[in-house]
């Protein structure tokens, strides 16, 4: 017995009653703790890109990537200017004359088909540009709810602790 006329147990120390675990926020029945898992599945939106893909979206991507090169510069530079050197030198037959007129339609045509090829991946880009987006916000919209939880959970925290103090200075004003 103490002094409050109170028998002490091992479930009661200073005259202050613990609280069932379901006053508790966050214990189970067990009295561990456990965070819910989020709804939310984080998945890797690189790998949902590239399975989407279609085979010409993977061809366009590939082109554009050389395209977009300093491979390609060189190689492009190289192949003008042997083109020029060649029919600039060659005495006997020249296949296409100064102005360079084939050459000329060479360069419309790899234009006329390469700026579509680079629009598709800028349009892939974009999609998956806008998969990070969707991602980033299932994930920041999950993180502010778990720390909305855990600030209630401190908040709750907080009201028991103040509880026990004032039980505890209660029962202290009352001991002789």
């Amino acid at each position: 017995m103490i002094a409050d006329g109170h028998p002490r147990g091992d479930d009661q120390r200073d005259g202050v009653t613990p609280l069932p675990d379901d006053r508790i926020p966050g214990a189970t029945d067990s009295g561990s703790w456990s965070m819910p898992s989020p709804p939310h599945t984080i998945q890797n939106v690189d790998d949902v890109y590239q399975r989407d893909l279609t085979r010409g979206e993977r061809a366009a991507i590939a082109i554009t990537r050389f395209a977009g090169s300093w491979t390609f510069i060189l190689v492009q530079s190289v192949f003008l200017a042997a083109w020029i050197v060649l029919n600039g030198i060659a005495w006997i037959r020249r296949w296409d004359p100064y102005p360079f007129i084939l050459l000329n339609l060479a360069l419309s045509v790899i234009g006329a088909y390469t700026a579509p090829l680079i629009l598709m991946a800028q349009n892939r880009d974009a999609e998956r540009d806008r998969l990070m987006m969707q991602e980033d916000f299932e994930t920041n919209r999950q993180a502010a709810a778990d720390v909305y939880k855990i600030l209630r959970i401190l908040d709750e925290h907080g009201q028991i602790l103040i509880s026990l103090l004032e039980q505890r200075t209660h029962g202290d004003r009352t001991r002789p």
